[in-house]
């Protein structure tokens, strides 16, 4: 069996943080999966004023609770997303990841934390496949916006936490411990829109505002439906070339060699 969870956020609970291409990667990304027939017979696609937090963990509990081994759970997000000062201990930058859902407030810390999302992936049976796929930055130097080669935009895919300027962010460049658990079993995979020092973009591709990562994640899907992830990964990378982003791919040796989503 195969689950797909597929989240996106253009419209938020404070309109001052409104994106303009999420849905539309989302639609990209489910079509593309539904297009080379991965089988995914459970699929679940969270938007806008349905994607709070308690949803998209509920929902992201809920396939990872019903996968069995053998199976393979997919969980995309296209969204904004930022970082807080990490309380745990667990991270050498002294930062946490977070997903903006669509009720995010700083005020009432209404976010969802890579170790909220390390601790459900922690519950899946053994032999669960599972890929994370986030188009949204995490760097504070980050936002998804237009180079001056595309149409101008204001959209950002990073809301900056004014709590951080108190916090140590020397080391840009991290494996943090979501990236060290996936890293470290062999069925998880986490794919990433840009490194966590750089820009995710947006831009205007076939008279419509996408991703950047996820245009250029579903042509190679499209194009390469059999390929091991490792290919996969390539492909992008040279799609994408090296002067606006690169994409991050934290998997183990052994998912590295397989089918993507298996």
């Amino acid at each position: 069996m195969q689950y797909a969870l597929i989240t996106a956020i253009d419209n938020y609970l404070d309109p001052a943080n409104n994106l303009q291409g999420c849905v539309n990667d989302a639609q990209n990304f489910r079509s593309t999966i539904a297009k080379i027939s991965f089988g995914f017979f459970n699929e679940f696609v969270i938007k806008n004023q349905n994607a709070t937090k308690q949803e998209i963990l509920d929902s992201l509990s809920w396939f990872i609770r019903q996968a069995k081994t053998g199976d393979s759970v997919v969980f995309y997000y296209s969204g904004h997303g930022s970082q807080v000062p990490d309380m745990n201990g667990d991270e050498i930058d002294k930062l946490d990841e977070i997903l903006c859902p669509y009720d995010f407030s700083w005020a009432t810390k209404t976010y969802i934390t890579d170790d909220e999302i390390g601790d459900i992936l922690k519950t899946a049976k053994d032999g669960v496949v599972i890929d994370i796929i986030l188009d949204c930055c995490h760097s504070g130097t980050a936002t998804r916006e237009p180079r001056k080669l595309f149409k101008k935009s204001n959209t950002k895919r990073f809301i900056r936490n004014p709590d951080l300027l108190s916090v140590d962010t020397t080391y840009k460049k991290r494996r943090g411990l979501l990236q060290k658990q996936i890293e470290d079993n062999s069925n998880h995979t986490l794919w990433s829109a840009c490194r966590s020092d750089e820009v995710s973009m947006e831009m205007k591709i076939d008279g419509k505002i996408q991703g950047y990562f996820t245009n250029n994640f579903c042509e190679v899907l499209n194009d390469n439906p059999t390929s091991t992830r490792g290919q996969i990964y390539k492909k992008v990378q040279g799609k994408m070339g090296s002067k606006y982003q690169h994409p991050a791919l934290y998997i183990s040796p052994i998912a590295l060699t397989k089918k993507i989503f298996t």
